[in-house]
């Protein structure tokens, strides 16, 4: 069952950027978040201590996490964070 996928407008905008200085980059996000509505359950590992009830995956250089809101008949998964792997975590 897909969901609906939430993206804030900031992460929007570095979506953008991406695409314009690397678009294999950004094929390869866009393909992980296609994965990521079919089942978000079982993609990427969760996340500790700051991220508790998130779950992320690293593409490439760069980190997505992303959260599941709702229920199971009505699931959202919204993106929280897409940043350079050093910037990610602090």
């Amino acid at each position: 069952m897909a969901c609906e996928l939430i993206i804030p407008s900031d992460i929007e905008e570095r979506f953008r950027r991406l695409r314009k200085k690397d678009r294999a980059t950004f094929d390869r996000v866009m393909r992980k978040l296609e994965e990521v509505c079919l089942k978000p359950n079982e993609v990427g590992s969760p996340k500790k201590y700051h991220l508790t009830g998130c779950r992320g995956v690293h593409i490439g250089p760069f980190v997505l996490i992303w959260r599941i809101e709702g229920n199971p008949e009505s699931r959202a998964v919204r993106v929280v964070l897409f940043e350079h792997h050093d910037d990610a975590y602090q």
